[in-house]
């Protein structure tokens, strides 16, 4: 099987550059590699081990018996494994092959499971407590079950092999209510400001806004009229700029004394940052409980990876959800942990995380679910002609 022959019989219009080189390393052994990574008993050992999607162990060994009979999607299995464990991304290019059936389905997973005690060991070197560890590789029965919720049946799709890697490259992290990136400098175009009394000032810095203060660009804000930049300007005693009020940058600027006001956080400082995985509570208790340990963890198995604030980019933060949920709601007391500031959205991330899709782009909002009090509230606002704009924010 060359990959000539892999492309023509899978009709892959597109695969990474990259493909030919791991071809080159694997082309005497893939075969006999895919036999062994595809058989029920390695595939059974290792998700048993690690309680890993053993209730789907059925369906997934009926789809390894299929890709078995299909020499060329056993390859792409191969050459998608080198792939992952170097950390591909969509960016390098990569179109499905066309077809049905559950080895279609299902090729993405087989070409993580050779990863998997590797990215155990991975977080038990670190140290990381055992129900932590859990948490963490449940990711991939949390994959099976979003494509479930969008497709009305299991499978593993081409973009949870995206997600996943940050698992297998110990970038993600779940600690209780929440999962966590590996800290990095994530939070761009604000400095904060404190004086002695603990008063914090947010200015933006290096944004192109909207009249109304919003990122110029975010969905429904494009026009230029009114629209201005918001830059820092300093001299040896004071910052000058504009600053950031409840979600949006105010037109009119502002002077800090420098003597008063101390620079406690820019972009350069490294954020650890928030996921929202569905169906838990936004109460206090929950939220502190997650954050706290976070914090503990990450300071104690991750002293290789300091931060100095945790930072969250989601639709839970848009400032339209203000207007529609009742002000002793819990996701605004969430949303109120933060520092919020203008971030340029396309206005549709709430459709794959609220409504369940696999996409961003439903073919009729008309057809949109409504079994929540939010799903309803939200549908209509897309109904009304306006949308939901994702935030940013950050909390010390």
């Amino acid at each position: 099987m060359t990959l000539e022959k892999m492309r023509d019989q899978l009709k892959l219009q597109i695969v990474p550059d990259c493909f030919a080189d791991f071809y080159k390393n694997i082309s005497d052994s893939w075969e006999n590699h895919a036999k062994e990574i595809l058989s029920d008993t390695y595939i059974r050992s290792v998700l048993e081990e690690n309680q890993i999607l053993t209730d789907r162990l059925d369906v997934i060994l009926q789809a390894a018996a299929e890709t078995r009979e299909n020499p060329a999607m056993c390859l792409l299995v191969c050459l998608l494994e080198q792939w992952a464990q170097k950390g591909g991304i969509p960016e390098d290019g990569f179109k499905n092959p066309i077809g049905t059936g559950l080895a279609y389905d299902f090729y993405c997973l087989f070409a993580t499971i050779p990863t998997i005690g590797q990215t155990v060991a991975n977080l038990q070197k670190r140290g990381l407590p055992a129900d932590v560890i859990a948490d963490t590789m449940a990711e991939y029965d949390f994959c099976v079950q979003i494509c479930e919720n969008s497709l009305g049946r299991p499978a593993f799709e081409f973009g949870r092999l995206w997600w996943i890697q940050r698992v297998i490259h110990s970038q993600l992290v779940h600690i209780d209510r929440f999962k966590y990136d590996l800290p990095g400098q994530y939070s761009k175009g604000i400095r904060v400001y404190e004086n002695a009394a603990g008063e914090q000032v947010v200015l933006a810095d290096g944004m192109e806004l909207h009249r109304s203060g919003a990122m110029l660009g975010t969905a429904g804000l494009e026009d230029t009229e009114g629209s201005f930049t918001a830059n820092i300007t300093e001299t040896e005693t004071t910052v000058e700029g504009h600053s950031v009020v409840n979600g949006f940058v105010q037109q009119e600027k502002i002077k800090l004394d420098k003597d008063e006001w101390k620079l406690i956080f820019s972009p350069t400082d490294n954020v650890l940052g928030i996921h929202i995985p569905p169906g838990g509570g936004f109460d206090k208790e929950t939220m502190d409980k997650s954050f706290a340990r976070a914090k503990e963890l990450f300071r104690k198995c991750y002293p290789d990876h300091p931060f100095k604030a945790f930072h969250c980019r989601t639709w839970l933060l848009a400032p339209q959800l203000r207007t529609i949920l009742k002000p002793d709601s819990n996701i605004l007391a969430f949303q109120n942990r933060f520092i919020r500031y203008p971030y340029r959205s396309n206005g549709k991330e709430c459709m794959s995380f609220l409504f369940n899709l696999l996409t961003n782009d439903p073919e009729n909002l008309n057809d949109l679910p409504e079994n929540t009090s939010l799903q309803r509230a939200v549908k209509a606002v897309y109904l009304n002609g306006g949308c939901i704009h994702e935030g940013e924010g950050i909390f010390f």
